[in-house]
């Protein structure tokens, strides 16, 4: 066992074990400062009530367009008696623009109309009323003569009697293109296949000729009198179903609005997206297709239309709902392909607000 140390030889002992521990250390490499670890951006969880707010104003903006669709429809219907009391050249004119009003303003609500295809298990009711008010492409034979088909379609059938009964039973029958109530079949009869049927053939007859009064005709037979009888009809028809699609949005309790207002605001939010997506899409290829599955294939004024269902969805995504369905980049993306598409059916100085 080894002596034991004197006190100075102790004191020495731990002096010099605490320099060589400080010598030691003094060769460690230095230590690197801890990196600072890069925070994720904080969460912004989205605004529930700006949701509510936008998904119930966009609600209430549909009732307004059905009420405007409405009421040009029931001008529609005026200026149909007003030709058929008058029928002469300028009160033809005047029903054909009026037509066009109307059907334009029913185009501005197209937005609306596509929730029924967008989200079809919980509204196709849409889907059934707009199939009443402005189902197309149309088959004109189904509905009056057509080419060198002179007799054809519900006009010329004396055996059908022109009742809405039996002409609504005839819309669908057997195919959607047998159509017989609505813009379309509407506007077949005032404007014919040419855009500019002759004013003669919607003035009414009073005489018979011999070989009808042999055939055992009535006045009311005749296809002129037959075609001005569902004009008359057509238009009281579609502002019978043009109401009941406002009465049907409008309705507190109805299947509609109690379907929507079940939605969460982000599901409702997330619908608009898609009926809006789906609208301006449709507005992007509508000069692609074939001049025969126009809209307007008789009545002409297909840019116009186009035109008015565009500003409908600029006017409809305004900002306070374009704020939640978009991003910001998304935003510009939407204004610049809705210009884009307003472009080609207007002067390219006219721009959306």
């Amino acid at each position: 066992m080894p002596p034991p140390k004197s006190a100075k030889q102790y004191s020495l002992a731990v002096t010099l074990a605490a320099l060589s521990t400080v010598f030691l250390l003094g060769c460690q490499p230095p230590e690197e400062a801890p990196t600072a670890t890069k925070q994720p951006a904080p969460l912004i969880l989205p605004d529930r009530q700006a949701q509510t707010h936008a998904s119930e104003h966009f609600w209430q903006l549909g009732s307004g367009s059905f009420v405007a669709a409405a009421k040009a429809t029931s001008d529609l219907r005026n200026s149909v008696i007003v030709f058929l009391n008058n029928s002469t050249s300028e009160s033809l004119q005047k029903l054909r623009q009026q037509w066009h009003r109307a059907h334009n303003i029913y185009a501005a609500s197209g937005i609306y109309i596509a929730f029924g295809s967008s989200n079809p298990s919980l509204f196709n009711a849409l889907d059934a009323m707009n199939f009443r008010v402005d189902a197309h492409p149309i088959q004109p034979g189904y509905i009056d003569s057509f080419d060198v088909y002179r007799r054809s379609g519900i006009v010329n059938d004396i055996a059908m009697p022109i009742t809405a009964q039996a002409v609504r039973a005839q819309h669908g029958a057997t195919d959607d293109s047998d159509i017989s109530i609505g813009f379309h079949a509407l506007a077949y009869l005032i404007f014919g296949e040419n855009g500019q049927r002759p004013l003669a053939q919607l003035q009414t007859h009073t005489t018979l000729l011999p070989s009808q009064v042999h055939n055992g005709l009535t006045i009311n037979d005749l296809s002129v009198n037959r075609r001005r009888h569902l004009i008359k009809l057509l238009s009281e028809l579609l502002l019978d179903d043009m109401r009941d699609l406002q009465s049907q949005w409008q309705l507190t309790n109805g299947n509609l609005h109690t379907s929507y207002m079940a939605l969460t605001p982000p599901s409702r939010l997330e619908l608009i997206r898609k009926a809006s997506e789906q609208v301006l899409a449709g507005q992007e290829q509508a000069f692609e297709k074939a001049p025969d599955l126009n809209q307007n294939r008789f009545a002409g004024g297909e840019q116009e239309r186009s035109r008015a269902a565009l500003l409908g969805l600029n006017k409809t995504i305004d900002a306070s709902v374009s704020a939640q369905i978009f991003s910001a980049d998304e935003a510009r993306q939407w204004q610049q392909r809705l210009q884009n598409a307003l472009n080609k059916v207007t002067p390219s100085d006219e721009k959306l607000q």
